[in-house]
C-alpha cells in the first residue's frame, strides 16, 4: 500500500484519468483566480467543473470520482468571476 507523497500522486493521477473535465476545470479556475482576462478562464472553469460533476455522478461506484475537484473548480470559478465583476463595477460606477 502506498503512503505519503506517493499515495497522493497516485490518487491525483487516478482522478485525472477518471474525470479529466473536473481537473481541467480546476486548473482553469486557478488561472482565473490568479489573472482573469475578460472572465473567460473563470467561465470555462465553471463549465468544465459542471461537466466534471456530471461525470462524477456517473462514476459513483468507483473509488475515485473527482467530485471534490469538480466542486472546487466551480467554487473557484465563481469566486474569480465575482472578483472580476466587483472590479468592473468599481471601474464603471
Amino acid at each position: 500500500m502506498l503512503r505519503g507523497r506517493k499515495a497522493r500522486v497516485a490518487k491525483d493521477r487516478a482522478t485525472r484519468a477518471a474525470n479529466p473535465f473536473g481537473y481541467a476545470g480546476l486548473v482553469l479556475a486557478l488561472i482565473a483566480f490568479i489573472f482573469d482576462v475578460f472572465a473567460i478562464p473563470g467561465i470555462l472553469g465553471i463549465v468544465f467543473g459542471a461537466i466534471g460533476l456530471a461525470r462524477a455522478g456517473q462514476l459513483t461506484g468507483s473509488r475515485v470520482t473527482g467530485f471534490g475537484v469538480s466542486l472546487a473548480a466551480i467554487i473557484l470559478g465563481l469566486a474569480a468571476s465575482g472578483v472580476l465583476a466587483s472590479h468592473a463595477a468599481q471601474l464603471l460606477g
